[in-house]
């Protein structure tokens, strides 16, 4: 279940509703194709907490030998000391290719996203999710994964 404070982070919003539950393919498919940091700190908060999620994702980071990467948020928005180079995120991501689930999230270019209800009742309607990865559309060939966008790093 989506906590409130899970609901107003920094950055881009599906929006969840605080008081939902989402499944997992749900949030990963909001995180991985349109950016959902609130998808990203759900999916933290359901795996322990964000400090345990945070030891994964660099521990995971580390595995095909991306070694410049520090991951300090969930969602990868600016965080002092967070850092990666251009090298490790084409490792990170040939690995993740090989992982069925995150290589469909990547390669679809249109998902449902559930209604949500919060705990007093309010619903909100079920949504369209986009990929935010234009290529996807535009260039023949292309199988998915995405740019990002922080203040520091702008467009990657």
């Amino acid at each position: 279940m989506v906590k409130p404070d899970g609901v107003n982070v920094d950055g881009t919003h599906v929006p969840l509703v605080a008081g939902t539950t989402y499944s997992l393919a749900a949030l990963l498919q909001v995180l991985l194709m349109a950016s959902g940091n609130d998808a990203a700190y759900a999916l933290a908060r359901g795996n322990q907490g964000v400090a345990v999620t945070l030891q994964k994702m660099n521990a995971t980071a580390a595995d095909p030998g991306a070694f410049d990467t520090v991951a300090k948020s969930p969602s990868a928005s600016d965080k002092a000391g967070q850092q990666t180079s251009a090298y490790d995120p084409a490792l990170i991501g040939r690995a993740a290719m090989h992982l069925p689930d995150f290589r469909g999230c990547v390669m679809t270019t249109q998902a449902p996203f559930p209604e949500g209800r919060s705990a007093d009742g309010k619903q909100t309607p079920a949504l369209s999710i986009s990929n935010d990865n234009t290529l996807l559309l535009t260039y023949p060939g292309a199988i998915g994964i995405k740019n990002g966008y922080t203040n520091a790093a702008e467009f990657t």
